[in-house]
């Protein structure tokens, strides 16, 4: 009996170690990649109706010549490298764009790796979007990255760049325990069940965590 609770007691602390590792790492990405942090002061785009298209978790970056929006975090997740890494679409708006005039816009994207030596991914072709309804035209385009890691995105149109360097996260299965029952329980009242799940963010795994406390 002592032995099998020393070793649910092992089992049990092996995996909140885990799990307290990946919920810090969680918070912050690699250190190695310095990732753009939302500006301050805010940046304000000049035209309307653009107030409330951005979620709470996300911020717009760049000047009234070319600007796009970042997510606050600095991170791009849930890269599958399997199955050809991570794929994104990129909005970029600038003042004055006419899309009438540029519906396939000359607007450039190359991505550069800066923690590893990689192939610099480079996209050459743009649509206008939002050319109907009330959101003023952008330029939008697609962008592929290939693998996991610290990644400078740097957008071109005319004489304008705009640049920001964002953490492309891989994905790693996450470990759920259901019944988790505190230290010292006879273990024949402990159903721990282990299970590994594709999860974009492994802090998410910790809200759907039950502590079940038996007598």
């Amino acid at each position: 009996m002592l032995c099998s609770r020393l070793l649910l007691c092992a089992v049990v602390m092996s995996s909140s170690a885990g799990l307290a590792a990946g919920a810090g790492a969680d918070k912050q990405p690699p250190a190695a990649c310095v990732i753009t942090r939302p500006p301050n002061p805010p940046f304000v785009p000049p035209l309307r109706n653009l107030s409330n298209m951005l979620r709470s978790d996300q911020v717009w970056y760049g000047t009234e010549s070319l600007w796009t929006y970042l997510d606050v975090s600095g991170r791009w997740g849930n890269i599958d490298e399997s199955k050809g890494g991570y794929s994104t679409k990129l909005i970029y708006w600038r003042r004055g764009f006419d899309w009438r005039k540029e519906p396939e816009p000359e607007l450039i994207v190359t991505a550069r790796r800066l923690d590893r030596k990689t192939p610099i991914v480079t996209v050459e072709h743009a649509n206008a979007v939002f050319v109907t309804g009330p959101l003023p035209a952008a330029m939008m385009t697609g962008l592929d990255i290939p693998t996991a890691g610290c990644w400078e995105i740097k957008a071109q149109y005319h004489d304008q760049t705009l640049s920001f360097t964002v953490s492309v996260e891989p994905r790693l299965p996450c470990l759920r325990l259901k019944g988790f029952v505190g230290f010292g329980r006879p273990p024949s009242t402990a159903r721990i069940h282990k299970s590994y799940m594709k999860m974009s963010n492994c802090s998410k795994l910790m809200s759907r965590m039950h502590f079940l406390t038996k007598t």
